[in-house]
């Protein structure tokens, strides 16, 4: 009998820490899935990983140590790319629709690692629950917070001669923002997306960052006639290229 409880108890321990990872990996293709879908672009490398993790929820168990290292490792490894790439979705609570999809991929990827290390380890179920339950935690005040600062943040106010650009669909429109001088005082860009933007002209020593569904103004003042090209400096959106011709 006591045999038998030892055994017991330690493939619930099993059980506790694989599902965590499997967790871990299911929240990433949730995650990829509608990332692709609320983007509306096709994203081969995000793909290619959502893959792997998708095939891990069936071929990684306790009986494989080597799938499990491999996992693990790999988890561990899209943890690196993830915060490159999310380091300015985390600094822009006021972006709710960026900020809560990087919270969710980051808790995601990081209980995967614990899973896998912690199955590997032989750590007790009862570190399993509470790690699962701090993200949990984690996740509800990160959403909460980023929701108010999100609803809370103000938009600025258009002038009646300001010449109107949208980010929309990680791109700018127009594509090329036809503006008179001799008109214009400004631009008044709106961010459309759900993701956190910035709209900067190099050349113009111009950047400004745009909160997901909030407005932007800009004051351009004394502009030389001339095309600047407009760009966002946020890694991953190097696609939104436009350009600014100024005239008169």
């Amino acid at each position: 009998m006591p045999l038998q409880t030892a055994e017991s108890s330690e493939t619930r321990t099993e059980r506790t820490w694989l599902t965590l990872a499997r967790i871990g990996a299911a929240g990433f293709v949730v995650w990829a899935v509608a990332l692709q879908l609320g983007s509306g672009f096709f994203d081969p490398i995000l793909i290619t990983l959502a893959a792997i993790y998708a095939v891990s929820l069936v071929f990684v168990d306790s009986e494989h140590r080597g799938r499990l290292i491999a996992f693990t490792v790999f988890a561990a490894l899209t943890m690196v790319p993830n915060l490159v790439f999310g380091s300015s979705d985390f600094s822009h609570l006021d972006s709710a629709g960026s900020f809560i999809p990087q919270l969710f991929v980051t808790l995601a990827i990081a209980l995967a690692v614990a899973g896998g290390v912690g199955e590997l380890r032989g750590w007790s179920a009862t570190t399993a629950r509470t790690s699962l339950n701090r993200a949990v935690t984690v996740f509800v005040v990160g959403l909460s917070v980023s929701l108010v600062v999100s609803v809370t943040a103000p938009s600025d106010r258009p002038l009646a001669d300001d010449v109107t650009v949208d980010a929309e669909g990680f791109a700018w429109a127009p594509g090329v923002v036809e503006y008179d001088a001799s008109t214009a005082s400004g631009l008044w860009i709106d961010n459309r997306d759900f993701a956190h933007h910035t709209l900067a002209v190099p050349d113009l020593g111009i950047e400004i960052q745009l909160p997901a569904s909030k407005s932007r103004r800009i004051d351009l003042g004394e502009v030389e006639p001339g095309e600047y090209q407009i760009v966002c400096t946020i890694p991953g959106h190097e696609s939104m290229t436009g350009t600014l011709e100024v005239t008169g």
